[in-house]
């Protein structure tokens, strides 16, 4: 592989992850009214750069390259949820909202009418 070849393949992996991080990561904040914190994103680009480097070895066809990128917005989906589920270090909180409050809007076994 050429020097151009190379540069040319680096830049579509990164241009393909710009893309694909952005659109998963501004479509899961606006959807959950949560944003994805700055390192998850940083991880979910620098990954799909490198699967997108390595997907970018030979030509693909529309079908692949349309499974390719849905599937990479899925994984994408997936981690941007997982990431709301786990606590930063060093808090309480829980993975929902509401949690902390201990049980408030349940009714109290020792009072049902609370």
């Amino acid at each position: 592989m050429s020097h151009t070849e190379s540069l040319v393949r680096a830049v579509r992996a990164l241009l393909f992850a710009l893309v694909c991080v952005s659109l998963a990561g501004s479509g899961h904040a606006l959807s959950s009214a949560h944003a994805v914190s700055p390192e998850v994103l940083v991880a979910a680009f620098w990954s799909i750069v490198v699967a997108a480097w390595f997907a970018a070895g030979r030509a693909r066809g529309p079908l692949a390259i349309c499974a390719g990128t849905l599937g990479t917005q899925l994984l994408l989906h997936a981690a941007f949820s997982w990431a709301h589920t786990v606590p930063e270090p060093g808090s309480s909180s829980h993975a929902y909202p509401g949690a902390h409050m201990g049980g408030a809007g349940m009714p109290d076994a020792a009072n049902p009418f609370a």
